[in-house]
C-alpha cells in the first residue's frame, strides 16, 4: 500500500490550493477589457481554513475532518464572492473589478507550519507582486483587502512591511480599503484555549506559538496596531495617494465551541466588538447578527449581506474616483433614486411642520441659552443623558412651535450636519399619526442629505421590487434595522428633532421612545454623534432612563415671548390688562392667542370699556375658553356644533369644499345645488370655516388642502368630559352615535339635493362631476359607514332601512352615484339590496339589524359576487373581519353553494381572497 493510499490526511492536504485565484469576474487577458486599471479585491482568509472553502456558505465536511484540516469546498457550495457578489456589483464597476481568493497554510492544530505572520504577510505581498510582473500591465491596478479573523493580521502585516524603508511601497500605496470581519485587532479570548488543544496535540505537528501572539492585549498585536496606524495616518496625509478606508464587522452571536451537537455545548464570542472594531479617521464599525464562523459566509442575501455589498460598494466607486478619474456614473441612475426615495414618501409628509405657526418676532431664541440644551448641544457630560434632550410642556404651551424654531436654526447653522425632523399629527391621516410615517419620513430626509447611506439603502429597495412588484410597503421593523445601522456608519454629526410624541396612541409612543432609546445608546456605543429632541405633553407619562429634561411653562423667558406677543398682537396699549392676561395664561400660548384675538375683536367694534369686563369673564382654563368661544355670542350654534362633528367623526380628512356642503346639507338642504365657483369661492369657503368654527377649525396646506382643528387640545375638549354633550344637549345620552347619526342624514340630504339627476346608466365623466359636487363622493362612500357607527353607539337605523327599502329610488340613486367612483369588485351595482351592500362592507351591527327585518331574502341575487355570501366572503378588509358577517349569513340560511358572481360560490371566493392576502394558512381556516 502507497503513503498515499495510507495517509488519507495527506491526500486531502494535496487538494488544498495556496496562492491567488482569480474568481467570479472575467477578466483575462484578450477578454477586451483594458486591465492597466481597475481595482482587485483580494479575499484571504483566517486560521484553520481554506481560500475557498472559508467564503462557503454551505460547505460540508466529513465526520473525519476539523477545522485544522478542513476538505475542500464541494462544487455545489454557495461561494457568495462568486455566486452572489460577482453577479450584485454595479454593472458599471464589474469591468473595473477583479476578485481573487487568497489561499496559504493557516493549520494550527495538526502538521501547522512554523512560520510566523510576518512570514505569512511577505510571502502574501510576493505572491501579489509576482501576479502583477506576470501581467506587466497590471502593476498600476488598485486593492482593496477583504481579510476574516486571523487573514486581518496578515494584511496589516502585509501593509507594515511594504510601507517600512525595506519594502517596496507598490502595494501600501495602491491599497484603498480594508475590509476586516472578526480580526483580533488587540486578540481573541478563544486564544489561551487553543493553545491548551495545541499542546494536547502537539505530538501531531501542533503549533501554540500563533495562538499565543492572539491572546488579548499581547505585545505583538499592540506593536503591530500601533504600526498599522502609522501607515493610515501616512496616507492621510499624502493628498495624491488619498486615505485607506478601513470598515470593520464583528459578530454579535456567540460561537459554538464544545459539545453542541449534544446539546451541552459551550458557546462564546471569539473576536469581542472591543477588539475588533477601532476609531481612526475613514475607519467605520459595524455588527453582524452573525458568529464568528459564519460572520464572512452568507448563503443568501440577507440584510447583513446588503450591509457587506454595500460597504464595499463605496470603496470601489471611492477608489475609481478618488485614483481613476470617475470613469464611470458610480452611483445609482437618478431616477432609482427618486423612486426608493418616493418608496418612503407619502402624501403629506411635510405638511404638519409646514402648518405649525413660526415663531413670533423676537421669541424662542431664549431655548439655545437654556442649560440644558447648551449642555445637550455642547454634548458635555454625554453618557449621563445619551445625547437625548426632552422638551414637555402643557397642552398649547408652543412646544410645536419651539420644535420648529430649534429646526429651522440647525438647518441654518450647522449646513454639513445630517438633520432630520418628524412633527406628529394626531388630526392628520394615518401615516401622520403613526410610527411608521416617522420612520419613513426621517429615513427619507437623512437619505436625501447622504448619498452614501441611500446607496446602502437603495438594495434594499430593489430587493422589495424584486420580490414584490409595485405592491408593496415598508415595514417598521426593516426601517428601525436600517437607522439603527446607519447610526453606527453616518460620518456626519447628525440631529433629530421629534415632535408631539403624545399624538399617537400610548402604546406607540411607549415603542417610538423604547427606540430611540435604543438608537441613542447605540451612537454612544459605537462613538457616533447622535442629537435627540423630543417634544411632548406631561401625559402620558413615558420617560427614558438617560436624558435632559426642559419644562417649557417653568422657563421665565417663556413669559417673557408670551409678554412680547401680547405687546405686539393686543391692538390697544392697556398696562393693567397686559398683566391680567400674562397672569391668567399661566405659560400657555394657545390659550394667550385665542383671548387677544377676543378682545381685539372688541376694541374693533368700538367697545374698550367692554376689553376689560370681558377679560374679567374670561377663564383662565384653556378648555373654558374653548367652551366660551362656542357657546356666547354664537348666532349659528347648530351649524357650528356640526363642523366640529363632521372634523371629529369624518371616516377620512375632509377638503375645505367637503366640509362646506357637508354642513350646508345639514343645515340648510334646500339651498343645495352644485357648486357655482363664481358665487362661492374657496377664499369665501375658507371664511365661512373660520367664522362658523369660531376659529377652532383651521385649512391647511398640504398635498391636498385638508380641514382639522387648530390644536389637539380642541379635539381632546371636544371629546372628553362630554363637552360635546354639554353644547348640543339633543346629543345625550349617546353623544358619539348620535353624532354619527347626525351626518348619516347630512350624506343622505346631499345625495338627493336638487339639480342632480340620477344617472340611470348613463356614462358621466367622473372628475367633472366630482367637481360640480365636491360632497357626492364622499358622501355615497362613506354614508353606510357613519350608519355602523351610529348603530355601535345605540342609534338604531331602522328608519334609514324602511327609507330605503321602500323608497327604491333613493336607493337606487345612491348606488348609482357610490359606483361612479369606484372599481368594479367594490360597486354595489344595479341589481342588489341591502344586505349585500352592508355585506360587501363587513359591517357586522347594520348586517345583523338588516336580517331581523321583515321578508329580507337572504339568498338575492345581483351584484359583482352574484350574493351577500360570496361578498363577505371577499373578505377585502381581512379574513378576520369578515368571518362574523359570514356566520351570520349562515346562521340566517345563507346556501354555501349557491352559483353565480365572479367566483362561482361563496367556499371559492373565500379560498381565493384568503390565499390571496395571507397564502396557504389563512385559507385553511376557510
Amino acid at each position: 500500500m502507497s503513503n498515499e493510499q495510507t495517509n488519507p490526511r495527506k491526500r486531502k492536504r494535496e487538494h488544498r490550493e495556496y496562492g491567488l485565484m482569480e474568481i467570479g469576474l472575467n477578466t483575462e487577458e484578450g477578454s477586451g477589457k483594458d486591465l492597466s486599471n481597475g481595482i482587485d479585491i483580494i479575499f484571504i482568509h483566517g486560521l484553520g481554513s481554506h481560500r475557498t472553502k472559508a467564503w462557503s456558505a454551505t460547505a460540508r465536511a466529513s465526520s473525519s475532518s476539523t477545522e485544522a484540516d478542513p476538505i475542500p469546498y464541494q462544487p455545489e457550495d454557495i461561494i457568495w464572492v462568486r455566486d452572489f457578489l460577482a453577479a450584485d456589483l454595479k454593472p458599471e464597476l464589474r469591468d473595473w473589478a477583479r476578485l481573487y481568493l487568497y489561499g496559504y497554510n493557516s493549520s494550527w492544530m495538526l502538521d501547522a507550519p512554523t512560520v510566523d505572520v510576518h512570514s505569512l504577510a511577505q510571502n502574501l505581498l510576493d505572491t501579489i507582486e509576482a501576479k502583477r510582473r506576470q501581467e506587466e500591465c497590471t502593476k498600476s491596478r488598485r486593492v482593496i483587502f477583504v481579510a476574516h479573523s486571523h487573514g486581518g493580521l496578515l494584511v496589516k502585516e502585509a501593509l507594515v512591511i511594504d510601507a517600512s524603508p525595506r519594502g517596496s511601497g507598490s502595494i501600501a500605496s495602491r491599497t484603498d480599503a480594508i475590509l476586516f470581519f472578526g480580526t483580533p485587532h488587540r486578540g481573541s479570548n478563544l486564544a489561551n484555549f487553543g493553545r491548551i488543544v495545541s499542546a494536547i496535540l502537539s505530538i501531531w505537528g501542533s503549533d501554540a506559538s500563533v495562538l499565543g501572539s492572539l491572546t488579548p492585549g499581547h505585545e505583538s498585536l499592540w506593536n503591530l496596531h500601533e504600526h498599522f496606524t502609522a501607515v493610515l495616518e501616512q496616507r492621510l496625509v499624502t493628498a495624491s495617494k488619498g486615505p485607506i478606508r478601513v470598515i470593520n464587522f464583528y459578530e454579535e452571536l456567540k460561537t459554538s465551541i464544545i459539545g453542541a451537537g449534544a446539546g451541552i455545548g459551550i458557546s462564546r464570542i471569539v473576536v469581542d466588538k472591543q477588539s475588533a472594531t477601532f476609531q481612526f479617521s475613514h475607519c467605520e464599525n459595524h455588527p453582524l447578527q452573525r458568529d464568528h464562523k459564519q460572520l464572512n459566509k452568507f448563503d443568501q442575501r440577507d440584510t447583513d449581506y446588503y450591509k457587506v455589498l454595500a460597504a464595499l460598494t463605496a470603496c470601489i466607486e471611492e477608489s475609481l474616483r478618488l485614483h481613476l478619474g470617475n470613469p464611470v456614473q458610480l452611483s445609482y441612475p437618478e431616477d432609482t433614486k427618486i423612486a426608493c426615495l418616493q418608496s418612503l414618501s407619502f402624501g403629506n409628509i411635510d405638511s404638519r411642520r409646514h402648518n405649525i405657526v413660526s415663531a413670533h418676532q423676537n421669541t424662542c431664541g431664549w431655548l439655545f441659552a437654556t442649560p440644558q440644551f447648551q449642555q445637550w448641544q455642547n454634548r458635555d457630560d454625554l453618557k449621563s443623558y445619551n445625547g437625548v434632550l426632552w422638551i414637555k410642556g402643557k397642552p398649547g404651551a408652543g412646544k410645536s412651535t419651539l420644535m420648529k424654531h430649534a429646526l429651522l436654526h440647525y438647518q441654518k447653522s450647522f449646513p454639513t450636519h445630517a438633520i432630520a425632523a418628524y412633527f406628529f399629527n394626531a388630526r392628520g391621516d394615518a401615516l401622520e399619526k403613526s410610527p411608521l410615517g416617522m420612520f419613513r419620513s426621517l429615513l427619507f430626509q437623512l437619505l436625501e442629505q447622504n448619498p452614501r447611506s441611500c446607496d446602502r439603502f437603495i438594495p434594499l429597495f430593489l430587493d422589495k421590487l424584486k420580490k414584490h412588484g409595485r405592491d408593496w410597503m415598508w415595514h417598521q421593523g426593516e426601517l428601525k434595522s436600517f437607522l439603527l445601522e446607519m447610526v453606527r456608519y453616518q460620518p456626519q454629526p447628525m440631529f433629530l428633532f421629534v415632535d408631539a410624541l403624545d399624538e399617537c396612541d400610548e402604546s406607540e409612543v411607549r415603542d417610538v421612545v423604547s427606540f430611540l432609546e435604543r438608537l441613542s445608546s447605540a451612537a454612544i456605543g459605537s462613538e457616533a454623534s447622535l442629537n435627540i429632541c423630543l417634544s411632548s405633553r406631561h401625559y402620558p407619562a413615558i420617560s427614558m432612563g438617560k436624558m435632559l429634561e426642559l419644562v417649557v411653562e417653568k422657563q421665565k423667558e417663556h413669559d417673557r415671548d408670551i409678554a412680547t406677543y401680547v405687546e405686539d398682537r393686543l391692538r390697544m396699549r392697556d398696562e393693567h390688562i397686559e398683566s391680567e392676561l400674562l397672569q391668567k395664561a399661566a405659560g400657555v400660548f394657545m390659550w394667550i392667542i385665542l383671548v387677544t384675538e377676543m378682545l381685539n375683536q372688541a376694541f374693533d367694534e368700538g367697545r374698550i370699556t367692554a376689553m376689560r369686563k370681558k377679560l374679567r369673564e374670561v377663564p383662565g382654563d384653556l378648555d373654558e375658553v374653548f367652551r366660551t368661544l362656542l357657546e356666547k355670542d354664537n348666532p349659528y350654534k347648530h351649524e357650528t356644533i356640526l363642523m366640529l362633528q363632521w372634523v371629529l367623526f369624518a371616516e377620512r380628512l375632509l377638503k375645505p369644499e367637503e366640509l362646506y356642503f357637508a354642513v350646508l346639507a345639514g343645515t340648510e338642504p334646500e339651498n343645495l345645488g352644485p357648486w357655482d365657483l363664481l358665487e362661492v369661492t374657496n377664499q369665501t369657503i375658507e371664511r365661512f370655516i373660520t367664522t362658523s368654527s369660531r376659529g377652532l377649525i383651521e385649512v391647511r396646506e398640504g398635498y391636498s388642502k385638508t380641514v382639522q382643528f387648530i390644536h389637539e387640545s380642541v379635539n381632546d375638549f371636544l371629546l372628553r368630559n362630554k363637552r360635546l354633550q354639554t353644547l348640543d344637549s339633543t346629543l345625550a345620552p349617546h353623544v358619539i352615535g348620535a353624532s354619527h347619526d347626525r351626518l348619516v342624514d347630512c350624506c343622505l340630504s346631499y345625495i338627493e339635493m336638487g339639480g342632480l339627476e340620477p344617472l340611470m346608466g348613463v356614462k358621466v365623466d367622473k372628475g367633472e362631476l366630482a367637481r360640480n359636487n365636491p360632497f357626492l363622493e364622499y358622501a355615497s362612500a362613506h354614508i353606510f359607514h357613519h350608519a355602523e357607527q351610529a348603530h355601535v353607539g345605540c342609534i338604531t337605523q331602522h328608519a334609514l332601512f324602511q327609507r330605503l327599502q321602500h323608497e327604491h329610488k333613493v336607493f337606487e340613486r345612491l348606488k348609482g352615484f357610490h359606483d361612479v367612483f369606484k372599481v368594479p369588485e367594490r360597486k354595489y351595482g344595479v341589481e342588489t339590496d341591502l344586505l349585500y351592500v352592508m355585506s360587501l362592507h363587513h359591517y357586522q351591527g347594520l348586517v345583523q339589524a338588516i336580517l331581523l327585518e321583515p321578508n329580507v331574502d337572504v339568498n338575492a341575487q345581483g351584484g359583482y359576487y352574484g350574493n351577500a355570501l360570496q361578498a363577505a366572503a371577499t373578505a377585502s378588509d381581512g379574513f378576520v373581519g369578515a368571518k362574523e358577517v359570514v356566520r351570520m349569513l349562515l346562521d340566517a340560511g345563507a346556501e354555501v353553494n349557491a352559483q353565480g358572481g365572479y367566483y362561482g360560490n361563496a367556499l371559492q371566493a373565500a379560498a381565493a381572497t384568503a390565499a390571496a392576502s395571507d397564502g396557504f394558512v389563512g385559507a385553511k381556516e376557510v
